[in-house]
């Protein structure tokens, strides 16, 4: 075939966006449709992304999955994808992943949330040699740095495929004090997409400076952009690739050469990409909280240090000449401060409760700095916890595994629960025991409570 007759390259990109759900066990998500919105102006933009973008924004999970399978479907191998998801990262019984919808039912995952097991099949179907997958997705903690992590969930072992690069990152539900209750904060851009969104608008994600950026370039830029934030979050990269995929092309006005991309550019009417810059420093601070605590909610005392107004500056008259000699002229000193905050009922392991302006004061007359509380969970001897569920272990008589009866257990809270065993139960049965697991984050009702049975032999 000639180069005049080869079919033509097309770059598409369908980004997913849920951040409201019926079921209110999961919580509402800030960052998905501003991410939608930030991203498709970037990856559409003729001058940089080059992308064909469609968007999905709350819908239910059989729409979504029928828009994937199209995506992936009838597609060239010279065709470049790229898929962004933003949603809800949950794990049933089994642990096998699924991304939340907005008719997603946490009792009823496999016929209502998309599983990863689906997505799985359309990559190794799909016929494109350059397929870029964004989950910013959250999985209970596992990809952020010094949280407790999960081995049983692997991106590389659940998405795989020849010509596929897969960049991770936890999205986390974020809360603010509002009187004396959390509320979830509005729609604002997650960090990771954030990160993303400023590499390639900007260009500095091309760091080889050939002008374009390739996906291992931009991983890299939005690692150091969030280490270099203090964002505590871990960003991974996966990658089954042949050849470099190119993700966009750098501007020109970076002095960077002007590499055209292979494949078409088509325009397409999307706002433009507004960025909102905060000279005051956040400060993140991790809290640790017990298993209980997080379950059934507690008070703490927190002190921090942060950085002032310097009253002696204030009071001009207090001194006449020269620099502050408090604070030699900075305009601010360092103070230890005390609040007392109060954990609700329900708060998960990575959540961030946002203290507006508590942060920072800077002395160039920008708003000061907000405070970031993030929950870190400590692990309990007993139970494990995944989402609102609780996982635990309970060995039985080889007697009354074999005849049935009743055993007894105690819950998270210490009451006595009586199980019925059934007869000829073998060992590593799981029974569930319905709202005994964790109380849900301002709703009401539980969890569950997994019981898996260890029988003793011998007895």
């Amino acid at each position: 075939m000639r180069d005049s007759e080869q079919p033509p390259r097309k770059r598409d990109a369908l980004l997913v966006a849920v951040g409201n759900y019926s079921d209110s066990a999961l919580g509402r998500l800030r960052s998905p449709s501003k991410d939608a919105t930030g991203l498709a102006a970037v990856l559409g933009d003729p001058d940089i992304g080059q992308f064909r973008v469609s968007r999905s924004v709350d819908e239910p999970s059989y729409q979504i999955m029928q828009v994937m399978e199209r995506f992936f479907a009838d597609r060239a191998r010279s065709d470049t994808l790229l898929l962004h998801m933003s949603c809800h990262g949950l794990r049933d019984a089994e642990g096998i992943l699924h991304f939340a919808a907005s008719n997603t039912s946490r009792e009823l995952l496999a016929s209502t949330a998309i599983s990863s097991d689906f997505l799985k099949l359309q990559l190794r179907r799909c016929r494109a040699r350059s397929i870029v997958v964004l989950l910013d997705c959250c999985f209970s903690g596992a990809f952020f740095t010094g949280m407790k992590g999960d081995p049983e969930v692997h991106v590389a072992e659940e998405l795989s495929g020849l010509g596929v690069a897969v960049l991770t990152a936890t999205n986390r539900t974020e809360y603010a004090w509002e009187g004396g209750d959390l509320v979830r904060l509005e729609p604002a851009p997650s960090k990771f997409t954030a990160a993303v969104i400023e590499g390639l608008h900007s260009g500095e994600a091309d760091r080889d400076g050939d002008g374009r950026v390739a996906v291992d370039e931009l991983y890299d830029h939005v690692y150091e952009r969030l280490r270099k934030a203090r964002t505590p979050q871990t960003p991974q990269m996966w990658a089954q690739l042949e050849h470099r995929i190119f993700i966009a092309r750098a501007p020109a006005s970076q002095g960077r050469r002007t590499t055209s991309l292979s494949g078409s550019a088509e325009e397409a009417e999307l706002p433009p990409v507004q960025f909102a810059y905060r000279s005051g420093r956040d400060t993140y601070m991790p809290v640790e909280l017990t298993l209980p605590e997080t379950a059934f909610g507690c008070t703490r005392k927190i002190t921090f240090e942060t950085k002032a107004l310097c009253e002696y500056c204030a009071e001009a008259s207090a001194w006449s000449g020269g620099a502050c000699p408090v604070c030699q002229g900075a305009r601010r000193i360092s103070t230890l401060r005390t609040i007392t905050v109060r954990f609700p009922a329900g708060i998960e392991n990575g959540t961030r409760i946002q203290l507006e302006g508590e942060g920072d004061f800077d002395p160039n007359g920008a708003a000061p700095g907000d405070i970031y509380l993030e929950v870190v969970e400590r692990r309990h001897l007993r139970f494990t916890r995944n989402q609102d569920d609780l996982r635990t272990r309970l060995t039985i008589p080889a007697s009354i595994a074999a005849s049935g009866g009743i055993a007894e257990i105690r819950d998270l809270a210490g009451a006595v629960i009586k199980i019925r065993v059934p007869r000829n139960t073998p060992s590593r049965t799981v029974l569930r025991v319905r709202s005994r697991g964790t109380p849900h984050l301002n709703g009401q009702g539980r969890g569950d409570m997994f019981i898996e049975l260890l029988v003793q032999d011998g007895e």
